[in-house]
């Protein structure tokens, strides 16, 4: 192992990854869709480790029914719900489906997504790059700048404004 590896030899991630089919119907995936588009976000995050990057997609709602909704269309592991308790708010569950076995769901969004369709195209194109390359292999520049513009279209508007703003206000000597 230590010579494939000293060697350049190694494997690429989709030797090591199944891609998971999510059967639904095209009403579910078009309810899904509006899901994203509606209360979700689009992105590609650093686990813990700050090592290793999961091109994932999360809808935020206080819905129970539509949190077990959810996860009887996603029985694995790597679609979850987290509960979160903010002080004098409503009980938020936070629903994730990541990784880069969901690919075919990710392409399969695409078309459907209106307001995040962009960030979707960019998760694919991430993807799709990652996917060819092995566990070890760097991220390289064009997919720190497909993370770079994902983050930049996922900031709030308001928080986009106020950013320009003094962005503005500083520049002006």
């Amino acid at each position: 192992a230590s010579q494939k590896l000293k060697l350049g030899l190694r494997k690429p991630y989709i030797q090591h990854v199944t891609l998971k089919l999510v059967t639904l119907t095209p009403m579910e995936l078009g309810y899904l869709a509006g899901l994203i588009d509606g209360e979700g976000t689009v992105s590609i995050r650093r686990l813990r480790s700050r090592r290793f990057l999961k091109p994932h997609f999360r809808i935020a709602n206080t819905s129970r029914v539509l949190m077990h909704w959810l996860m009887g269309k996603f029985p694995d592991k790597s679609a979850y719900v987290s509960p979160q308790q903010k002080p004098g708010r409503t009980l938020m569950y936070d629903f994730r489906v990541e990784g880069l076995s969901y690919l075919p769901l990710y392409r399969d969004l695409l078309p459907l997504l209106i307001i995040k369709n962009q960030q979707m195209a960019l998760v694919i194109e991430w993807c799709e790059m990652r996917l060819g390359q092995s566990k070890t292999d760097q991220v390289t520049a064009r997919q720190s700048a497909i993370i770079s513009e994902i983050r930049a279209m996922n900031i709030k508007p308001y928080a986009r404004l106020r950013a320009e703003r003094s962005a503005a206000s500083g520049s002006i000597t």
